[in-house]
């Protein structure tokens, strides 16, 4: 089954376009989020796999909707989350997603950190929307 494109803008604004990017090397495609306690135990390992594969595949990091919000409406499910430990509310626009994926893309600096672009795009849809996934995108 072919990988479903993608077109999405990192946290500086440039295009990140999966059908360009599988011209050259497969992808790695992390996704993950400020709030998820399972993410953050595992920065230093997501930053540890530049240097043994950048070479070999394109890295993006998606920063998807936010697991763990403190006590409000979720712009992602419309559920209301509970959590003790979060210290931050779910973002409600793509301005706001931004802020928090261009602080949390300095974690894992080797990586395309690209915002959750939502509502129901093609990455998110196929990709995410859960923080903690891997994908491994071939060429062909």
């Amino acid at each position: 089954m072919a990988a479903v494109d993608f077109e999405a803008k990192d946290v500086e604004d440039r295009p990140v376009v999966l059908r360009d990017l599988l011209l050259t090397k497969p992808v790695i495609l992390i996704t993950g989020g400020k709030t998820c306690p399972v993410w953050n135990t595992r920065i230093d390992d997501q930053e540890a796999l530049a240097p043994l594969y950048g070479d070999q595949f394109h890295l993006l990091f998606l920063v998807s909707a936010e697991a763990h919000p403190k006590g409000e409406d979720s712009w992602g499910t419309g559920a209301l989350d509970i959590f003790g430990y979060s210290s931050i509310g779910d973002p409600k626009s793509y301005a706001e997603r931004k802020a928090v994926a261009t602080e949390l893309s300095a974690t894992v600096p080797s990586w395309t950190t690209i915002p959750d672009p939502y509502p129901l795009s093609p990455i998110l849809s196929t990709y995410g929307p859960s923080a903690n996934s891997i994908h491994v995108i071939r060429q062909d």
